[in-house]
């Protein structure tokens, strides 16, 4: 999906109000109530009416969150730009989105949004997975890898060699042909000099090694650089929601951003003008909050 395609659904998206706390939970109540009674075979009348309103508050969620799909995807496109395109993340994203709003349970205190992350990049990082392998394995056999690579390493640094292929499989508890047929499809190691996306005009001459990162931050200026997020979110905590997103935007707190104001203008549906207005008028009120003595005194 390009840039334009990306902010069109944005565009769909931002036109959804967002949750309250309160919507959360009642909506997430309807949804639970709806999945303890979906799969009766003969409902009544009653549970009809749980079922049709189930229905509509779990398609409510999902549209209040679809923003969240975006953020997510777009994290794993810049580092997949050979696998999978934007679109295609941002499907697989709303596959596990729509398993999270199956799953969550209001009761439990925790805000959606941070319940559902983990189900959407659960499904985006898997189907990355999967589609870099150019013979499929399923989602077991792939944990199998994963689980037999930990064992392989510990299994070494305690006794001095290798695991055999039959003290691999015991460990995984499968038979020694399978563990075989898996480990042959095993990922190889490659090198930092192999090109990102050859095919791509913008990439062809972006190496792996080109796109790590050489300089680590110090841990003072890791505090420094916390601090300073912890007080922009207490500037913008009261900045009603659909004016904190169009600062986010356009100085790139967002992952979309930085944007222009034509460009904002466009995701939120408002004019040029009215996202310069929002800018102005917050920027002036934060810089008050952090500066309260640059105030106009009244004359004596």
């Amino acid at each position: 999906m390009s840039d334009d395609g990306v902010a069109w659904y944005l565009q769909q998206a931002g036109r959804i109000p967002l949750l309250t706390p309160s919507e959360e939970i009642s909506l997430g109540n309807e949804v639970q109530a709806y999945m303890a009674i979906r799969d009766l075979p003969n409902p009544t009348a009653a549970q009809k009416k749980i079922i049709k309103r189930g229905l509509k508050a779990k398609n409510r969620i999902f549209n209040a969150n679809l923003r969240l799909v975006v953020h997510i995807s777009k994290k794993y496109a810049e580092a997949n730009l050979s696998t999978m395109t934007m679109l295609d993340l941002i499907q697989e994203g709303n596959i596990g989105l729509s398993r999270a709003i199956e799953k969550f349970d209001p009761s439990r205190g925790y805000k959606f949004s941070t319940y559902a992350y983990w189900w959407v990049r659960q499904a985006v990082t898997r189907s990355i997975s999967m589609s870099d392998r150019s013979i499929r394995l399923p989602i077991n056999a792939i944990t199998i890898q994963k689980k037999v690579a930990r064992f392989a390493e510990a299994f070494k640094e305690e006794n001095g060699r290798h695991p055999t292929m039959d003290e691999c499989a015991k460990y995984c508890e499968i038979r020694p042909c399978t563990m075989r047929a898996y480990l042959e499809h095993t990922p190889r190691i490659s090198s930092l000099d192999q090109l990102t996306n050859p095919a791509s005009k913008l990439y062809e001459e972006t190496t792996i090694l080109d796109l790590i990162s050489g300089n680590e931050s110090s841990p003072e200026e890791e505090l420094e650089i916390q601090h300073g997020l912890e007080q922009l979110d207490e500037l913008m905590a009261d900045i009603p929601e659909r004016d904190r997103w169009a600062l986010e935007l356009r100085f790139g707190i967002d992952e979309l951003g930085p944007l222009t104001y034509v460009a904002i203008g466009k995701i939120l549906n408002i004019s040029r003008e009215r996202v310069r207005q929002i800018e102005a008028r917050w920027l002036r009120k934060m810089r008050l909050k952090m500066h309260p003595l640059h105030r106009k005194q009244p004359p004596n």
